[in-house]
């Protein structure tokens, strides 16, 4: 198994994007820099580590305290969540202790406490939002009104999943950076050989992003795919015993079962996209076309319900052998 930490604050190995790093140390270099930038780019490719490294190089620039920081200690308090001139928000647990599914208001109040008030260490200060794409509507207003006239000496870094989900006027107000996937050459040269030749592999399945390509070899990488292709075969089969022992381990392992649900959709669009493919011969290339709308639909709404995880994931699978009877589930579970 590999043992990585893919806690991006912690993380001080930055793999690829070398063409925005560059960008981006130049622009600090020269006085340059925008305010506000919008880091760009699918889950799990390395914007919050990009945007992590970036705060580093800057904030150690800083003139140090009256303790003496330097750049290992800045890396350290950085790392601890201790550092004083960084800020983040994110989504945090409600009252249960379950992540809230929005950064909330209360976060967005937390910024303007922080810009409000003179820097501690003085110099440079920074803001990371992960993800700006997770706010909800007052707190993107509010982060608005912040933008309109942005503080001296404070980079904004806004990452961003989906830009469809940020508000109009705020891409407009923010420099943006597009980030891509990895690609297997960068793989090969960040990690031992044996390594990369199990991460490789699987980036097809995990859309290139390195961080779920590592959840999915942690989860059991190619066992756990090839247990997939026969749960997907007995479906296809009507063999609905075996494929619900198959879900009821799987939704044993919180993680494994979120999981699984991106790999299915991922794994379903390389049959319509891949050409050859043996399930093509037991279903038409227009029936893999349904299954996909059905299995992203549904699989959106399980991730904000509370659905019994085993009944969910069985309703996938009746999808896979027909999208009408996954279908008349939905509606069942959602229309009661």
């Amino acid at each position: 198994m590999i043992d990585i930490n893919l806690t991006p604050r912690a993380q001080t190995k930055l793999i690829g994007h070398t063409e925005a790093i560059t960008s981006l140390h130049k622009g600090f270099r020269e006085g340059t820099l925008p305010a506000c930038w919008m880091l760009i780019g699918q889950k799990g490719i390395g914007k919050a580590t990009l945007a992590y490294h970036l705060s580093r190089m800057i904030l150690s620039k800083n003139p140090a305290n009256p303790e003496g920081l330097n750049e290992a200690m800045v890396t350290r308090q950085i790392a601890a969540s201790s550092y004083p001139n960084l800020l983040t928000l994110e989504r945090t647990p409600n009252t249960d202790g379950v992540l809230n599914r929005e950064i909330m208001i209360e976060e967005t109040r937390k910024l303007l406490n922080f810009l409000h008030h003179s820097p501690i260490v003085p110099g440079w200060r920074v803001v990371i939002i992960d993800a700006i794409d997770e706010m909800n509507h007052n707190a993107s207003n509010a982060l608005l009104k912040i933008l309109e006239e942005p503080p001296t000496r404070v980079l904004m870094l806004l990452i961003c999943h989906s830009m469809g989900q940020v508000l109009p006027t705020l891409r407009s107000r923010c420099a943006k950076m597009p980030l891509f996937p990895l690609t297997n050459t960068e793989i090969e040269e960040a990690f031992p050989q044996e390594i990369a030749q199990q991460l490789i592999p699987l980036l097809p399945l995990s859309s290139g992003s390195l961080g779920q390509a590592l959840q999915l070899q942690k989860a059991g990488g190619l066992t756990l795919v090839t247990q997939l292709e026969q749960a997907i075969r007995n479906a296809l089969q009507g063999k609905f015993p075996a494929v619900r022992l198959f879900c009821e381990d799987i939704a044993k392992d919180a993680d494994k079962y979120n999981l699984i649900l991106d790999l299915i959709e991922a794994y379903i669009h390389s049959i319509i996209t891949g050409g050859e493919n043996e399930f093509l011969s037991h279903k038409s290339h227009d029936h893999w076309i349904s299954v996909w709308q059905s299995v992203h639909s549904f699989s959106e709404l399980v991730k904000t319900s509370h659905l019994d995880k085993v009944q969910a994931l069985l309703a996938i699978f009746m999808m896979i052998e027909n999208p009408n009877l996954g279908n008349n589930f939905i509606h069942a579970q959602f229309n009661a």
